[in-house]
């Protein structure tokens, strides 16, 4: 069942809100209206009853005469009945302005349901294909996986086999010896602590026949299915990092969406709020109350328009930014990554990438919204395939080409896009110059130092504190 996070249903109650602010609206104009014309009725009434009085009173002299008298009453009667049917009017204009009111409740409410259930049943579809899609793509890169393996433990064994039959007696005294040495290892770290030798190397016995009888076919089945078990391993944890970024960007977009609809009713109460306000003013106050409403409407087109990008990217599933960043303290000149993410804020996944793996910030030299982002990130890996910087593993994104390259070949499929030709790298060039003065000013490298000591000790004593406080609160 939806929640009230689903981009759908957090529009569709937005739209029933606005139903809903309209209907109270004419309900208050409608009844403002009838007001204005009772207090006029009721003025007109007065004045009638008050100039009918003034006649009574000129006849007062006249009292003991019996027609000034019966023209006395009737003058009352009269006043009577105006003032009566002045009332009965009033009345019947409240019920029908009360009726026209919960009519045009009663239909924004209507309205409000069945867009509401509209937005029930997308948001269910959306959220159904969303599951299918992520969950075909984790089964599908399990069943690679575990064939893979498979195919591996078999060549394994044969290999094995293989192996017994060549070496003999030689292969099963490397084996043995292979188990005692791990033995060793295990027992050297009970006394020597567990530091690096704890791990085992992953070149074994089986590599070392594998490249021994290359030319034998189980070795070379071997070599194929330990490569093939590496890159499905590798491309298990693209993907689980895919979907990773998928999910961080599907919360971000669920909570744009969120905060653009309270925005939204938010400035609709102001609105309405300052139209009411203006429709009471003055001319004096007309141009004030003019600009706040054209404040009003503009701030309004802008979260409305935020709203509908956001949506629009949790429909388009493939929607978002292509970016090209650099990083030349950590890789040197000419070495750019081309990466894709569907974040509503691109430069969060740009500063994600920039984080404790890697000694300084990305620079960003474009970003580029695309409709179809993954089309257009492989196009360019594939333009640049040659110039991969790792020629082992395909599905790492850098690549040392000139920048120029990669923006003629983007301007080339009619893409355009604000460019910046050269890195900033802040960072790297502050440290190259501190490192030059440091190195010519012993003072100042002295107190370079301690001043990177008194920073650790510093960040030690929060993470102790932030330690205690969570212990504490637990």
């Amino acid at each position: 069942m939806p929640t009230s996070s689903d981009p759908a249903t957090l529009l569709m109650l937005a739209a029933a809100a606005v139903a809903a602010l309209i209907a109270v609206i004419v309900l208050a104009v409608v009844l403002a209206r009838v007001v204005h014309e009772r207090d006029r009725l009721k003025q007109r009434t007065d004045r009638t009853i008050a100039e009918q009085q003034a006649e009574i009173d000129s006849l007062a002299r006249f009292r003991d005469i019996r027609d000034a008298a019966a023209t006395a009453e009737q003058l009352r009667n009269a006043s009577k009945a105006l003032y009566e049917g002045a009332r009965h009017k009033e009345q019947e204009i409240l019920n029908t302005a009360e009726r026209a009111a919960l009519e045009i409740a009663s239909k924004a409410e209507r309205e409000a349901a069945g867009v509401l259930e509209v937005a029930r049943h997308e948001a269910a579809a959306l959220r159904s294909a969303a599951n299918l899609n992520a969950k075909t793509r984790r089964e599908r890169a399990d069943s690679a996986l575990a064939e893979a393996s498979a195919q591996a433990e078999r060549i394994i064994a044969s290999a094995d086999q293989r192996a017994v039959q060549i070496a003999g007696d030689a292969y099963r005294a490397l084996r043995e010896s292979d188990r005692l040495k791990q033995v060793a290892e295990a027992m050297r770290n009970v006394i020597d602590g567990y530091d690096d030798r704890y791990f085992k190397p992953t070149f074994g016995l089986l590599d070392e026949l594998a490249e021994t009888y290359g030319f034998d076919d189980s070795g070379r089945q071997l070599k194929a299915a330990r490569e093939r078990t590496r890159l499905m391993v590798a491309e298990q944890r693209r993907i689980r990092e895919q979907i990773r970024e998928e999910q961080k960007a599907q919360r971000e977009i669920e909570r744009a969406l969120k905060d653009s609809a309270r925005e939204e009713k938010s400035l609709q109460k102001a609105l309405a709020k300052v139209q009411a306000e203006a429709a009471q003013s003055s001319e004096a106050q007309r141009a004030f109350f003019d600009a706040r409403l054209a404040e009003l409407h503009a701030r309004l087109a802008e979260a409305e328009a935020r709203n509908q990008r956001a949506l629009s990217m949790a429909q388009q599933t493939k929607a978002g930014h292509v970016y090209v960043i650099s990083n030349i303290g950590s890789f040197g000149e000419d070495v750019f990554k081309v990466g894709m993410t569907r974040r509503l804020e691109p430069l969060d996944r740009v500063r994600e990438l920039g984080d404790a793996s890697v000694p300084f910030a990305f620079d960003v030299h474009a970003l580029i919204w695309s409709e179809d982002a993954p089309a257009l990130e492989t196009a360019l890996h594939r333009q640049f395939i040659q110039a991969q910087v790792n020629k082992v593993n395909p599905r790492k994104e850098f690549f040392q080409v000139p920048l120029g390259a990669i923006r003629r070949q983007l301007e080339a499929k009619g893409i355009l896009a604000s460019w910046t030709m050269t890195a900033a790298a802040a960072e790297y060039r502050e440290s190259l110059a501190l490192a030059k003065q440091l190195a010519e000013d012993p003072e100042k490298a002295r107190e370079w130092t301690q001043r990177q000591y008194d920073y650790d000790l510093a960040a030690d004593r929060e993470e102790m504190e932030a330690e205690e406080e969570a212990l504490a609160n637990a």
